[in-house]
């Protein structure tokens, strides 16, 4: 098994064992929140010639600090449809969220920048990429939020075919 494998599996066992252990925690009303996360997903780049419109599905831990700040871990899939002439593309994620709120937590507008790690398949495209995203959001309520994302996973090479790969998502959100 080659070590971007070993790494994914590390990272997604961790994300499990954070979610199992955080839901007891809640009760408590610790600052730590779970949420599940669905979204329309928009291909952007170079691979809006070869995907069509998708959605996305998720969950996430979300940890909050201080009164205007959290980090939340985010587990996510997306599918994007095929194209005539094209093919479909899944791609599943890990990633970090850091979350600045500008009027309190669970508030308002929020902005945010991620880090974390992609697995993208499609057709005989199967690779491991570093991802990045930036967004906005805003609180509807104290559980519920929208939020828009800029998606993207760098790679190893320059495909023709597939190029570089970045999406938007619109997301609502539900925290519990």
């Amino acid at each position: 098994m080659n070590r971007v494998a070993t790494c994914t599996r590390a990272l997604l066992t961790g994300l499990a064992a954070t979610l199992i252990a955080s839901m007891p925690m809640k009760a408590q009303d610790s600052g730590i929140k779970v949420g599940v996360q669905t979204s329309f997903v928009r291909p952007a780049g170079d691979i809006q010639d070869q995907v069509s419109e998708g959605i996305g599905a998720g969950v996430f831990v979300e940890f909050r600090f201080a009164e205007t700040h959290a980090l939340r871990t985010r587990l996510d899939a997306q599918y994007l449809g095929t194209k005539e002439g094209g093919e479909s593309l899944k791609i599943y994620g890990l990633a970090a969220d850091y979350v600045i709120n500008f009027d309190s937590y669970d508030k308002g507008v929020y902005i945010l920048g991620s880090l974390g790690a992609a697995r993208q398949s499609g057709g005989e495209l199967s690779e491991t990429g570093l991802g990045f995203a930036a967004g906005v959001g805003y609180n509807l309520t104290e559980s519920m939020a929208c939020e828009l994302r800029y998606n993207t996973v760098s790679r190893d090479d320059y495909d023709a075919y597939w190029g570089q790969r970045e999406w938007f998502s619109l997301s609502l959100s539900f925290r519990f």
